[in-house]
């Protein structure tokens, strides 16, 4: 069930709906375009029908040419079959816990003949406009460990694709068992980094 939340009253639509513009209310603090990076990524991760889509094209996205940032998430969703397979919202968690937070968003899909395809994204909570305006920088990570729920076989090999969401590289590939769940070793990273895994 779908639903849109306004001041006064819930208003029920039984369908699939989809919701656009989205902003921070002052795009010119954000001239990295943090905030576009961010609103790009994390739908995925709550199985939008989308992206968030700004407004602002002609004062703020196209003035501080911002255009590079949609590639890198376009790469990484070109090579996900989003339509061959059943999603559902999954609890990746990173270990361990750093004196920072360190977040991590998940999506678990079945596909035909229970082929299983996770997709994660982990996220410093430094990497916010807000942060990035006040001049906090993120510093690099290495040594932590992605967990992961994997409803597929009760013992199987996992490829990790880990991927770069700034410059839309690939870092590397990791082999992985799931036995319930899967553990991989995040690679060094600053900011943000994706992966993910097939079975």
């Amino acid at each position: 069930m779908y639903f849109f939340q306004t001041s006064k009253k819930q208003i029920t639509y039984k369908k699939p709906t989809y919701m656009a513009e989205f902003g921070i209310g002052d795009e010119n603090n954000d001239k990295a375009g943090v905030s576009l990076h961010n609103g790009l990524w994390a739908p995925l991760f709550a199985l939008g029908a989308g992206t968030s889509m700004s407004w602002w094209w002609d004062s703020w996205v196209d003035p501080n040419n911002l255009y590079p940032i949609f590639k890198p998430f376009s790469v990484f969703v070109s090579r996900l079959p989003l339509a061959d397979y059943t999603w559902n919202v999954s609890d990746p968690t990173v270990s361990p816990a750093p004196p920072y937070n360190i977040r991590a968003w998940g999506m678990a899909g079945v596909g035909q003949g229970g082929q299983q395809l996770i997709v994660t994204w982990v996220q410093d909570d430094c990497f916010t406009w807000a942060n990035q305006h006040s001049g906090v920088k993120c510093t690099s990570h290495s040594g932590l460990t992605l967990t992961t729920s994997c409803s597929g076989p009760s013992s199987g090999n996992y490829t990790g694709h880990w991927f770069n969401t700034h410059t839309g590289e690939d870092i590397g590939t990791t082999s992985v068992m799931c036995t319930g769940h899967l553990q991989d070793q995040i690679p060094t990273f600053s900011q943000d980094i994706a992966v993910y895994y097939t079975s």
